[in-house]
């Protein structure tokens, strides 16, 4: 809950994500529910977080943003060109099931 805006999270962050990427976790669901603002530095933060998650063929999606922190990704463009955003958790978990299969490839690949 707060603010998202800087590096101490992005640090955090990083290592919890790499962690589950390493783990084998392909699925992420960032709830952005609580989060009441946003800085340039948390925008930077979630697009690292993006940039990793994607290059390890995982998933990400943003839950529930209130409207000022939507507005700051619309702005600078990030919605709905790099984030996908969900709005229940019910969706959320679709969306990130019917995108990737079940050992986390993508849900269109050959599986044979």
């Amino acid at each position: 809950a707060g603010r998202l805006d800087g590096s101490p999270c992005s640090e955090s962050l990083g290592t919890v994500l790499q962690s589950a990427l390493s783990d084998g976790h392909r699925r992420f669901v960032f709830d952005l529910s609580q989060l009441k603002s946003i800085s340039s530095c948390g925008i930077g933060c979630l697009i690292r977080s993006h940039v990793r998650v994607k290059r390890a063929g995982a998933r990400m999606v943003l839950l529930s943003p209130n409207r000022r922190v939507l507005q700051a990704l619309v702005i600078t463009q990030l919605v709905p060109k790099v984030f996908e955003v969900i709005e229940t958790e019910r969706e959320a978990l679709d969306a990130t099931l019917n995108s990737l299969g079940r050992y986390g490839e993508p849900a269109s690949a050959d599986r044979h």
